[in-house]
């Protein structure tokens, strides 16, 4: 999608409404107004101009009224509800002990349903409506089995509601872009291990991840020596840990290059999943939202 057909669908979407609450300075704008300024301006600074752009609205979406699987949900589930199930790499217990290690919420893990070895979700016996999955998509070390499998969990119709990071706007900001090449490799090689190259870009060239720092321009910086030591890590952490997982990013995507990727992925073959929207990152956040449909 060209990026003008981008900004004519983002227009055509526009909730005046959303668009004066959600941002505090548009507040007394008129709802002509508002309008004018995201056709004139908004649009330019990405602003959020419609609920399903944001996380907590884009989860509305979901009819929990039907079956749904929820994948990763860890301490903080998107989803909730008695057709709800969950699949994780661990237990409720195991997700606990981890939340309390790494100072989050305990209490926020859900039973878990479908307890997952590597991540592999061929093993579920039910199929759903809907699954969900929030930073979870960009962990795959093959992204196209895990598209085949989330695929072969759902119901004719059904969809896949992804929230991936935008890498614009996070750690991976000065790591390149993710391109179907790369995808394709994983998948030729059946990756199930991130390779040496995911772990040292992981650890030696992330930055901050404050995402009003990235909007503003403010990226911190890369040195040599903070490179090389931090590579020196990752290849002592990849040599130790032998045929054990290392959870890193294998991914890095912009709403548009996700897009891309998931029509070629279609395209080619590979999977009946494709991309029915991908919502533009909203200014001030570091994530995206996007909804991949099951084609017949």
């Amino acid at each position: 999608m060209s990026a003008e057909a981008s900004r004519s669908e983002d227009i055509s979407r526009l909730d005046v409404e959303f668009y004066r609450t959600h941002h505090p300075d548009l507040s007394l704008f008129s709802p002509d107004e508002a309008r004018n300024h995201y056709i004139q301006h908004g649009i330019y600074e990405e602003r959020a101009a419609y609920p399903a752009a944001v996380r907590e609205h884009f989860i509305d979406e979901i009819p929990l009224e039907l079956s749904a699987l929820e994948i990763g949900p860890f301490d903080c589930p998107m989803l909730r509800g008695e057709h709800v199930r969950y699949a994780d790499v661990l237990s409720m217990e195991g997700l606990q002990k981890r939340a309390a290690e790494h100072g989050r919420n305990p209490e926020g893990c859900p039973y878990i349903d479908y307890i997952l070895t590597d991540m592999d979700l061929t093993h579920i016996p039910d199929k759903f409506h809907s699954i969900a999955s929030a930073h979870c998509i960009e962990h795959q070390p093959d992204l196209i089995q895990h598209l085949q499998s989330v695929e072969k969990l759902l119901l004719d119709g059904g969809r896949y509601y992804v929230v991936a990071p935008d890498k614009r706007y996070c750690f991976d900001h000065f790591i390149n872009e993710s391109t179907i090449a790369d995808v394709i490799l994983a998948h030729s090689e059946d990756r199930k291990l991130h390779t040496v190259k995911n772990v040292i870009e992981f650890f030696a060239f992330t930055t901050h991840n404050d995402a009003w720092r990235h909007w503003n321009g403010d990226h911190g910086e890369l040195d040599k020596v903070h490179i090389a030591q931090r590579t020196r890590d990752a290849l002592e952490l990849f040599e130790k840990s032998g045929d054990s997982y290392i959870d890193v990013h294998a991914w890095r995507f912009t709403p548009t290059s996700f897009r891309l990727i998931c029509d070629l992925i279609a395209d080619l073959g590979y999977s009946r999943l494709r991309p029915t929207v991908v919502h533009p990152t909203p200014r001030g956040r570091l994530e995206f939202c996007a909804v991949l449909e099951l084609q017949p």
